[in-house]
């Protein structure tokens, strides 16, 4: 009875293994087979017990001949295992009765009685799982060091592509200590150092778009525009590269406007990449072409060049972030690999589409983006609306106020140029003072004080009466749409992200009423007179 009781205790924990256990004898035929084990192979346990198990797992030699074959190698076998010794887990294909491979992981364990081989025991579970997570892992981690490798040679890349406009403005500056006096070379120092910066701005702007983009806190700042005028600033803006290489740019545009509900700075900057990005990959001299037109409701640009063309493998890569290859797949170029990535998904922020297409290494490629097109409306604006009131230009009172001082003087002497009067602070209590006493029409505030945040100095500004109502603007290194929001909620009129452009400030200026210039001197900065430049 115990004896029964035994067997019966070890057929029900077989049974209810998890993995397949089976048992062969000497001959190799079934003997036994749990549920789970027949099932993994498709059968019923009663189909494979009595017969060859190397003929199902193995037919006609599918898989593995039988000198190969791990059950058929056991059972010439005749040691039995140690108590304690584990047998070695091997991967293996076996046939599923359908006829499918199945992948298993799979021991054989031999049976030997007095030195003679009885048979052998197998267990065995699928492998496909298993399997198909290591694949993933191995592709997941050669793509976790491909993107390592790429961040680092963007982070390499930065470093060069800022250092090369730092370099010019650095000697420049040595330049200009050494002649000041020479007005032709100040002239010419200039030249360079304005291009110079733009390309810093630029590298900077690229870098904020992108972190923008990826964090969802690119805002758009839609409005009824023609495509023929973002084509021409597109134009225009890509003009130094094109020049340089002797590519000349063919336009076939329609005459009448095609309105676009878009973001005209944003869509620019698309064009303007991808006509860079031509010349930058064509022989000079050889032609760039946009042609437009309209499908459906829709329009579409198609940017040609006759250059390198692109490696069908590589027509989706190139649009990939921090990608600097060349469309050959072989020879990079200059920048951080960001502006390709960058149209892409500022043409699908205004439900657009950017595809790249080439007949391969050699052929040139095309560039294509399709955009929706604007509802038709009647246009309306009067020509006194589109003409500018040069009347509200005038001498105005403006408070600067900036830790950095360097930035606040050479501002200073800009607006100063501009005959207005400037009076400046590096901190929060002191431009309180200031403002007291000068009582000025615009406040152009930076965030980031020390001490006194500038969200604070603006909400005690907006507290003081004696004011009035001055423009208050914030100019920061911050400009995503919660800082915007924020600096509205603080009581700024504008927000300016660093370094602001003296041609918006100009612009915001012309809005303000006309003040005279004090009478008695000089304006005063902190309270001491400074010299007007000349």
């Amino acid at each position: 009875m115990e004896s029964v009781a035994r067997e019966a205790r070890l057929y029900r924990m077989v049974e209810s293994a998890g993995e397949g256990i089976c048992e062969v004898d000497a001959d190799g035929r079934c003997t036994y087979i749990n549920a789970v084990g027949a099932h993994l192979l498709g059968y019923a346990a009663e189909e494979l017990v009595g017969g060859v198990l190397h003929d199902a797992i193995h037919p006609s030699g599918r898989f593995l001949a039988p000198a190969e074959c791990s059950i058929c190698q056991a059972l010439k076998a005749a040691r039995a295992p140690e108590i304690g010794e584990f047998a070695r887990r091997t991967q293996a294909v076996l046939s599923h009765k359908c006829g499918r491979a199945l992948p298993v992981s799979y021991s054989v364990v031999p049976i030997g009685i007095d030195g003679a081989p009885q048979g052998a025991v197998m267990t065995f579970s699928e492998d496909s799982e298993r399997r198909r997570l290591e694949n993933e892992l191995r592709q997941l981690t050669a793509e976790l060091a491909e993107a390592e490798r790429r961040k680092t040679e963007f982070i390499a890349t930065l470093a060069h592509e800022l250092r090369n406009p730092l370099a010019p403005i650095r000697n420049a500056l040595h330049v200009m200590r050494k002649s000041s006096d020479n007005a032709t070379s100040m002239a010419q120092l200039r030249v360079m150092m304005e291009r110079q910066l733009e390309q810093l701005v630029h590298l900077v702007d690229g870098l904020l778009d992108i972190a923008r983009l990826s964090s969802g806190q690119m805002t758009l700042r839609k409005e009824r525009v023609a495509l023929q005028e973002i084509i021409s600033m597109a134009v225009e803006a890509s003009a130094p590269l094109t020049s340089a290489t002797l590519n000349t740019v063919t336009l076939d545009v329609p005459i009448e406007p095609l309105y676009l509900e878009a973001d005209a700075p944003r869509l620019t900057q698309v064009f303007t990449n991808i006509l860079k990005n031509a010349a930058q990959n064509s022989a000079a001299g050889s032609p760039i072409s946009m042609h437009v037109e309209i499908v459906d409701a829709q329009v579409r640009i198609d940017i040609a060049d006759a250059g390198v063309g692109i490696a069908q493998e590589a027509l989706n890569r190139i649009f990939d972030m921090f990608t600097r290859v060349g469309r050959d797949g072989k020879k990079a170029h200059a920048g951080l690999g960001i502006g390709l990535n960058l149209a892409r998904r500022l043409v699908e922020l205004h439900d657009g589409e950017l595809i790249a297409k080439s007949e391969g290494l050699g052929k040139g490629s095309n560039f294509q983006i399709t955009l929706p097109l604007a509802p038709v409306q009647e246009e309306s604006v009067s020509a006194e609306e589109l003409a500018p009131d040069s009347n509200k230009r005038g001498t105005v009172r403006a408070l600067l106020v900036d830790d950095n001082v360097d930035a606040a003087s050479s501002l200073s002497l800009l607006l100063q140029l501009a005959g207005h009067d400037v009076c400046v602070a590096h901190d929060g209590p002191e431009a309180l003072k200031l403002a007291s006493d000068f009582k000025p029409d615009i406040v152009l505030l930076d965030i980031g004080l020390p001490g006194m945040g500038g969200y604070e100095v603006a909400r005690r500004l907006r507290r003081m009466p004696e004011l009035g109502h001055p423009v208050l603007v914030a100019v920061t290194g911050w400009g995503a749409p919660e800082d915007r929001l924020r600096s509205k909620e603080a009581g700024f009129d504008e927000h300016l992200t660093k370094p602001a452009d003296i041609s918006t400030i100009e612009l915001i200026l012309t809005t303000l009423p006309s003040r005279q210039p004090q009478e008695g001197g000089p304006p005063v900065e902190n309270g001491h007179t400074i010299d007007a430049p000349n």
